[in-house]
Parts: C-alpha cells; sequence; structure tokens
C-alpha cells in the first residue's frame, strides 16, 4: 500500500513537469566525416517522436516505443495515463512502413507528423539498428495489434515505459546508436536538430 501510495505521489508530482519544460528543446547533432551516408527520418508527432530508417530506395520502415495500453490500445483516460507515466505499464513497439522520400518535406506529407526532418548517418550503424529492432519485433510477434487509422503494428516490447523514459527518450538511445550527440532533455518531441560539426 505504502508503495503505490508513493507511486501515485510521484506520478501526480511528475505530471506536470511536461508544462515546466516546454519551451526547452533537446538537440540531435548527425555525426561528420561519414564513408557511407544514408538518410534517416526524425518525425515529431505532437507528443512523441519515432524514427525512420531506409529499407531501400522505395520505402523507409518507421519505429516508436510507447506503453501498451496508451500507445497501442488508445487507453486515454486518467488512470491509463497514470499507469503510463508511473511505470506501471507495459512498453510497446510501434513499427510501420512509409515511401521513401528524398525530402522531409514530402517524407512528412506521408509520415502525417507535425514535422520530419532527414539527415545522413552511417550506413552501417543504421542496418545494425534496424536488424536489432526487427530482431525484437520478431521476438515478440504473437502478441501484435493493429491500429487501423495510422497504420501502424505495436507488439509487446520488455522494455519499461515511464515519464523518465517514454517515446522520445527511447528515439534518442536509437539516435545515439546511430552516432548522433543527443543534448538537453527528451521528455518533451520538441527538438532541434543542429549541423554536424
Amino acid at each position: 500500500m505504502i508503495r503505490w501510495t508513493l507511486r501515485l505521489i510521484f506520478a501526480g508530482a511528475v505530471m506536470g513537469l511536461p508544462f515546466i519544460t516546454a519551451g526547452c528543446a533537446w538537440r540531435v547533432t548527425p555525426p561528420s566525416g561519414l564513408h557511407d551516408p544514408v538518410p534517416v527520418f526524425l518525425t515529431d508527432y505532437g507528443r512523441h517522436t519515432r524514427l525512420g530508417l531506409p529499407e531501400d530506395d522505395q520505402r523507409v520502415v518507421e519505429f516508436g516505443f510507447g506503453e501498451w495500453h496508451y500507445y497501442a490500445h488508445e487507453e486515454r483516460g486518467f488512470f491509463s495515463t497514470l499507469r503510463a507515466v508511473s511505470g506501471f505499464g507495459q512498453g510497446t513497439l510501434a513499427r510501420r512502413h512509409l515511401p521513401y522520400a528524398e525530402s522531409e518535406e514530402l517524407f512528412g506529407i506521408g509520415a502525417g507528423g507535425q514535422r520530419s526532418v532527414r539527415f545522413l548517418v552511417e550506413g552501417e550503424k543504421v542496418r545494425e539498428l534496424r536488424r536489432s529492432l526487427e530482431r525484437k519485433w520478431r521476438q515478440n510477434l504473437d502478441g501484435m495489434t493493429y491500429r487501423e487509422w495510422e497504420d501502424p503494428y505495436f507488439v509487446p516490447y520488455d522494455a519499461t515505459y515511464h515519464l523518465f523514459r517514454n517515446s522520445n527518450h527511447q528515439t534518442a538511445e536509437w539516435l545515439e546508436a546511430l552516432g548522433c550527440e543527443v543534448g538537453g532533455v527528451p521528455i518533451l518531441s520538441n527538438f532541434r536538430l543542429r549541423e554536424p560539426p
């Protein structure tokens, strides 16, 4: 009972943090000196971000992270939100295919987000990350669910979701795996792309 009470107090206190940090953008600096430059796409969907990794010159596979009930099943009530931000919930990995585009504007139209940016990273790192995420995706196909209006598929994911490790934190970790430098606190989807050094 004490543990539940402490978690509820913690969750209530931190739910106001997005309003406090609303003006603070986290920063993404792509790597320089690339031998095999490959474009990737980072998209802001209002509260969360997703990362698009090209499969070929025709399509991009986009990955996102969230809480199973809130994100995959759209249970957006107070208690579902509280469960998500306090860490009681189950993580989920989102995946969908989008058409490849040479410009971030065209990709953003297809993605349906608020804004998309396109930048270059090392090709081998893209392939490594995509293989890793696809492997995790296949391990959990038994629990897959589909959200028709936006077209992503979701599977349970063994990473913990809470306010301080939400979709934007996970996207930041993926970006770091691609060799990007990430600065600031990615609680919100408000990111700023910087020029490579």
